[in-house]
């Protein structure tokens, strides 16, 4: 066993099914290969909308909709013996990720090279381009 517990950032993008489907393959390899799944909720700046209830209704409607992609992974996840998990947790991704791997003691984060936006690269870098630089374990970036 390479890995025994791999990481997969994922939004239900194609190349986030595609990195689902690589870690899944890995763990058919090995029952006891863990999968855990996050959904990372980029929420807007709570300043721009903290003097009305607006705020509060976006925050929800993200993280709703962050339920809904999670399910799907999770429909997958079901398919296979292996112990996975799957979560919605709230802020910037690169970061979350990064602490989400740290912290649950991740060995390999699978991701995709760009997210829903289809952007490769944007002024300041892409998630996998800021996981990848400062990732302490491997990554493998699905194209």
């Amino acid at each position: 066993m390479l890995y025994s517990k791999i990481l997969v950032p994922y939004e239900d993008s194609e190349l986030a099914n595609q990195s689902l489907k690589a870690a899944i393959s890995i763990a058919k390899t090995d029952p006891s290969v863990e999968i855990d799944v996050l959904h990372v909720a980029n929420l807007p700046i709570a300043d721009a909308y903290s003097l009305s209830n607006t705020y509060g209704q976006i925050r929800e409607s993200i993280l709703e909709y962050g339920q809904e992609v999670i399910s799907k992974a999770k429909n997958e996840l079901a398919k296979i013996p292996n112990k996975s998990s799957a979560s919605v947790i709230e802020g910037l991704p690169a970061d979350v990720i990064l602490d989400y791997a740290k912290n649950h003691e991740c060995e390999l984060i699978i991701m995709g090279s760009r997210g829903l936006t289809g952007l490769k690269e944007v002024f300041l870098g892409s998630v996998s381009h800021s996981v990848v630089q400062r990732s302490s374990i491997p990554v493998l970036i699905m194209k």
